[in-house]
């Protein structure tokens, strides 16, 4: 096995569009359910142009 390489392993991609009011929601709701998991992952933020702030809370999101 490589260096860094965890068999178990994924990404969630989650595509957004003007969801400012649900993604602290989402990523606490995910946080949470993943942090006694056996795995290593990555939550992938995929924005298709949000005007409403979606991207701002999502960087939030990720600093906390």
């Amino acid at each position: 096995m490589e260096p860094g390489f965890c068999e178990k392993s994924f990404a969630l991609v989650v595509p957004t569009l003007n969801e400012a009011g649900n993604i602290d929601r989402l990523l606490g709701r995910v946080t949470r359910a993943l942090s006694d998991a056996d795995y290593e992952y990555e939550i992938v933020i995929v924005d298709d142009g949000s005007t409403d702030g979606t991207v701002e809370r999502a960087q939030i999101g990720r600093a906390s």
